[in-house]
């Protein structure tokens, strides 16, 4: 898996200061052989570097809990 399978937006809320998260979603037909992870995180400075994937239900569990904050 690598930053190209995903579609990658930064946060409008985000400062141009460098220092935001930008979260991606799968953009590619999945095959059959795709692991589960549809969701991902990178580090907008580093957008080469590694990425966090996650589930459905990993991004659904994340969104609920920063709305919660």
């Amino acid at each position: 898996m690598n930053s190209s399978q995903f579609a990658w937006r930064k946060s409008s809320h985000s400062a141009d200061e460098g220092q935001c998260v930008e979260a991606g979603v799968w953009s590619t037909p999945a095959p059959a052989t795709a692991p589960e992870s549809r969701y991902a995180l990178r580090d907008s400075k580093d957008p080469d570097g590694s990425i966090l994937s996650l589930t459905s239900h990993e991004w659904a569990s994340l969104l609920h809990t920063i709305k919660a904050l």
